[in-house]
Formats: structure tokens, C-alpha cells, sequence
């Protein structure tokens, strides 16, 4: 296993290195990838809740043009 271009391996006999497995900063890489997956997961609530509300308005305006046809032909 090569290291992390950049990063010496110093056991050179073969065995990953702590820097070639990814152990340096993993609290930090942990945190980035949870405040990364909490943005990600904000993003698509709000997505979702906009596709919600714009079919719920389109049903709405649906069933008005449908009362309003209705109320037509009675007259």
C-alpha cells in the first residue's frame, strides 16, 4: 500500500503507516463529513418540502378550476 501522496511511509518495511491509513485527524474528517451529511440532508427536507407544497397548490387550484366549471354549467 502506497501513502497519501505527500506523506512518507516510515515503517518501509511494506506495513501501512498510520499516514497511508488515514489515522491522522480522523475526528476532524468525522466532523467535516457529519456537518457535510447534515447540509445534505437540510438541503433535500427542503427540496422535498417545496415539491410537496407546490403539488398541494396544484391539487388545490385543480379542484377550485373543477368547482368553478361545475358552477358554470349550473348557471
Amino acid at each position: 500500500m502506497r501513502p497519501i501522496s505527500g506523506f512518507v511511509d516510515e515503517t518501509r518495511d511494506g506495513r501501512q503507516s498510520s499516514v497511508s491509513r488515514g489515522l491522522e485527524g480522523d475526528e476532524d474528517k468525522e466532523d467535516n463529513f457529519n456537518k457535510m451529511a447534515e447540509i445534505e440532508m437540510s438541503a433535500q427536507r427542503r427540496e422535498i418540502k417545496e415539491v410537496l407544497k407546490r403539488k398541494k397548490d396544484d391539487e388545490e387550484r385543480r379542484i377550485a378550476a373543477e368547482e368553478a366549471k361545475k358552477k358554470r354549467k349550473m348557471e
